[in-house]
């Protein structure tokens, strides 16, 4: 038997090679995503531990912070240690942030503080004359482009600050923005030219280690009440698990993503594989029939044809579980710049068992079913080409009696000639319609309808954020509306609530924003409302009450809807103007601006001249940044998810094509006999597949109205996204099925050339 299993191996070597080839590209992706899923979340923990990063840590005025709050906090039930540390605090304004600016709460330490809580550790550094450096997180480095021995500046309170880059620093607690928060390390010379400036808040943190089996949450709650009670308002109260999930969300997303991928590839593969044996029991009906006449067994004959399968799958698997090592060490570096911390991915006895184990065992199983009919076929019969077990083909476009022209004729006779053909090709085209249909659609969301992508990760994008003060307020409002520019009041506060502070929303009238992210209920509108983050799903309902703390005084609101926020994991709260002033006593002086087409340079430029502003952001060029840092990695992902999809079709229809060939030499030896030209051979075999490649790009482009908004819910609901708001253009699917079709017909034109070299004497001979 083994030498009729080399015989079939050698008898097809080309679409074996092929279907190889589909099955390496499925390891590289499926191991990918695993390594990710197993040794990211291991590689964070590491590092935690390694610097013994708190478990829950609790920023509060310097001024408030009394000498006994240290001791109270370790006497705490559950907390193993406390830690203090002093820092300066400051709303800042980063210049080229992606050659734009971006405000950032950041917290601004002594790099020479001693900590035995939360340490750090430089991971490059650059020396130089100037001593006021700034040791900035990987988040930073790489996102921002901020390079060791350059500068970085920022605009606070009105004035600008720079430091020499001296080098990255790794720590777990800051070290992104996706909790809200980013902290640098300064030299004591730096720190020093700062710690007196009016402009930085001087603040304590406390950070807090937790005993091995105590409940984070239960702790941190205690906490907050602890700080309250005392009239100590909470800056900024993390935990780690919060932490955790907001540097790891991105990292979820790809390895859920990349899951997917190869999931459709492996559906794809199996399909093929299925094809290959049915295919291949019509065309060596003759053989097989003269293999069980000389005493070849149905047992072994499904072996010669499923056996290669497995050697081939199990080569394909181990080559592309090998081959992606060679490209984690890329991808963990690109989620290393949204995480704000890097690992190298090392061998994974588990996720290349899997991938291995899983795939071949699925392959197997479907190819034996594939290869069942073998045991219905009776010696005489097949030698005689004869399956009683599958009905004879039907001539469904007899060229004597159909009507129109005989070329469209010959095309659909082919066409309808195989079934299975028909089938694969629909399947696979249906599956690459669906990977290209989501990167259609994730381009035009993210290039050419920005705002969709960028609303759905962030709250409210204006043009122009502009803070005044109580003197110069109305001025500046009569001033706005005299250039006809529109303005909401805006702006966000930290309060407390039970377990810890929150960024609080406040806006005059929420109906005039252009960003709604309230996904049930809806936003207050009175006084007494308001509007939660999705992380008080669990625990609050439409109706129930929510208690905020400012500055010591508390009032209980009704929670009138839900809102979304992927930047402060759900940890969110929205009030109106008026219920922000029953606690505060106040107002906020802050007004969003929407320009309409005005440059926003030039316009907050005018706004800051006319002395009657704080401070002036341009929001409108950090959207601008945002969009195109995501836009680049995007496009990139959608590049190389082009060409995979290209490579697959490539795969597929050269087993296709050499399938056909095959089996149709008769046909075009007699084709050529009687005039044919190779021209019209090959454009009869490549019409014959375009109709079932059309349709399963049509039909996936339709369903596609209905299965990617599924998709791309599910996708932004592990980031924290309740609801997003993409559009589902038909235009583009219809297009992208157009582009699919054309490309399987290129290539399905290129891959039938060798038709050219056969001669009509040689066809007529082998057949």
């Amino acid at each position: 038997m083994g030498g009729l299993i080399r015989h079939n191996l050698k008898k097809a070597k080309g679409q074996f090679i092929s279907f190889g080839l589909v099955m390496m590209i499925t390891a590289v992706i499926l191991n990918t995503s695993l390594v990710l899923l197993f040794q990211t979340g291991k590689a964070y923990d590491r590092l935690f531990d390694e610097l013994d990063t708190a478990d829950i840590s609790v920023s509060v005025p310097a001024a408030l912070a009394y000498d006994g709050l240290e001791n109270e906090l370790e006497d705490m039930s559950g907390v193993s240690d406390v830690s203090r540390n002093s820092a300066l605090f400051a709303s800042a304004a980063l210049q080229e942030f992606q050659g734009s600016e971006f405000t950032m709460n950041t917290c601004f330490y002594r790099l020479s503080d001693e900590r035995s809580l939360t340490k750090h550790k430089v991971s490059s550094q650059a020396g130089g004359a100037d001593d006021a450096g700034a040791y900035i997180p990987l988040y930073l480095s790489e996102l921002g482009g901020y390079r060791s021995g350059g500068r970085i500046r920022y605009i606070i309170g009105g004035e600008e600050y720079s430091f020499v880059v001296k080098g990255v620093i790794s720590e777990m607690q800051y070290g992104n923005y996706g909790t809200g928060f980013i902290g640098i390390y300064l030299t004591d010379k730096a720190y020093g030219s700062i710690a007196e400036d009016g402009n930085f808040t001087q603040i304590s943190e406390y950070l807090l280690k937790t005993d091995r089996d105590a409940d984070v949450t239960a702790v941190k709650k205690m906490l907050a009440e602890h700080i309250k009670e005392r009239g100590i308002p909470a800056l900024a109260l993390l935990d780690c698990e919060t932490t955790r999930k907001s540097r790891t969300m991105v990292s979820d997303t790809i390895v859920l993503f990349l899951a997917v991928f190869a999931l459709l590839v492996l559906i794809v593969s199996i399909f093929l594989a299925r094809f290959r044996i049915k295919n291949a029991i019509d065309e060596e009906m003759n053989e097989m029939g003269v293999f069980k006449g000389i005493g070849f067994t149905s047992r072994q004959l499904m072996c010669s044809q499923v056996v290669p399968y497995g050697i081939v799958c199990a080569a394909g698997l181990v080559l592309g579980t090998a081959l992606s090592y060679t490209l984690l060490p890329s991808v963990a570096d690109i989620l290393a710049v949204q995480s704000g911390f890097s690992y190298v991915p090392v061998f994974d006895i588990r996720a290349a068992g899997i991938t291995i184990g899983s795939i071949l065992l699925t392959v197997l199983v479907f190819t034996v079913l594939a290869a069942g009919r073998i045991k219905g076929l009776e010696a005489i019969n097949a030698v005689r080409g004869i399956d009683p077990h599958r009905p004879a083909g039907k001539n469904r476009f007899p060229l004597d009696s159909s009507k129109g022209p005989a070329g469209l004729n010959l095309i659909l006779k082919q066409a309808s000639a195989s079934s299975g053909r028909n089938v694969l090709l629909f399947a696979v085209t249906f599956v690459m319609m669906i990977l290209l249909a989501f990167t259609g659609v994730l381009l035009f969301n993210v290039n050419i309808r920005p705002d969709n992508f960028l609303t759905t990760l962030s709250e409210e994008l204006p043009d122009i954020r502009v803070q005044s003060d109580e003197e110069h307020f109305e001025e500046l409002k009569e001033l706005i509306a005299s250039d006809g520019v529109k303005a909401v009041g805006y702006g966000t506060v930290m309060a407390e609530y039970s377990d810890g502070s929150i960024p609080v929303i406040v806006c005059e009238d929420f109906a005039k924003l252009e960003n709604d992210i309230c996904y049930e209920g809806s936003h207050p509108k009175r006084g007494e409302e308001i509007a939660v983050g999705s992380a008080f799903a669990e625990n609050y309902s439409i109706g129930d009450s929510f208690r905020l703390t400012l500055n010591g005084t508390s009032r209980e609101y009704r929670v009138c809807g839900f809102i979304q926020s992927v930047n402060n994991n759900g940890l969110i709260a929205e009030v109106t103007d008026g219920g922000y002033g029953e606690i505060s006593g106040k107002q906020l002086y802050s007004l969003n601006l929407y320009t309409e087409g005005l440059d926003t340079d030039s316009y907050a430029g005018r706004l800051r001249d006319s002395g009657y502003t704080e401070n002036v952001s341009n929001a409108a060029k950090e959207t601008k940044a945002m969009q195109a840092m995501y836009s680049s990695l995007i496009t990139v992902v959608a590049a190389l998810l082009f060409i995979i999809t290209v490579l697959i079709i490539l795969l597929i229809l050269y087993v296709i094509m050499r399938s056909m060939i095959t089996s149709l030499k008769t046909y075009f030896g007699i084709s050529k006999a009687i005039g044919f030209t190779s021209r019209q051979l090959i454009m009869q075999t490549v019409g014959s597949i375009a109709p079932v490649v059309l349709m399963g790009a049509v039909v996936s482009a339709v369903l596609g109205i209905f299965y990617l908004p599924a998709m791309f819910d599910g996708i932004f609901s592990v980031i924290g996204a309740q609801k997003n708001n993409f559009e589902i253009p038909v235009t583009v699917l219809i297009v992208t099925a157009l582009v699919l079709t054309a490309v399987n017909i290129i290539i399905g034109v290129l891959l039938c050339r060798p038709i050219k070299k056969i001669t009509a004497y040689s066809l007529i001979k082998e057949g």
